[in-house]
């Protein structure tokens, strides 16, 4: 978000563990009072609904709301510290809200990809953003993200980029 902003774009942030969203307001203090940035405090999924989201202390970036990821990472001998219930909303709900042109969608939400892009099929519609989407959380995420990307009929030229598939790059 930060690089995003200095080099001029707005940006809306989602990130529903209060903690991590009060950091993330911290830091992005003066371009959230400038009117360039918003942090939501809740995650972005299909519907609106609670979710409960399995944080890990000794790694937040691994926080998930995919309990299929959070047994890869126990396998990896990481531990769930604790479970909280958090909020989700559909981006097409916030962006409905807004009257906002969207030109960019970043995801990175461990292996909730997939629920986030199904949320924001009515935003992708209207507004085709350019996207970089993780597709690394689950074994066939390289395959069912541009799935779903390409059924929205919107005509995506899509590219791999890092390691095996690790982003899906659409435009």
């Amino acid at each position: 978000s930060l690089y995003a902003l200095e080099r001029g774009a707005n940006v809306l942030a989602f990130e529903p563990v209060p903690e991590i969203a009060g950091a993330l307001e911290r830091s992005l203090k003066k371009y959230i009072e400038a009117g360039r940035a918003k942090v939501y405090p809740f995650g972005l999924g299909r519907e609106r609904e609670e979710k409960t989201i399995f944080l890990f202390s000794a790694f937040a970036a691994s926080n998930t709301l995919n309990q299929e990821v959070t047994g890869c990472h126990l396998e990896r001998g990481m531990k769930v510290d604790r479970e909280e219930r958090v909020l989700i909303v559909p981006l097409d709900e916030v962006v409905s809200n807004l009257n906002l042109p969207i030109s960019f969608l970043k995801a990175d939400v461990e292996g909730f990809e997939r629920e986030l892009l199904l949320g924001a099929q009515e935003t992708i519609r209207r507004y085709k953003p350019r996207l970089s989407i993780c597709t690394y959380h689950l074994p066939d995420d390289w395959r069912e993200i541009p799935r779903i990307v390409e059924s929205f009929g919107m005509g995506y030229r899509i590219k791999f980029r890092g390691g095996f598939f690790n982003h899906m790059y659409g435009w």
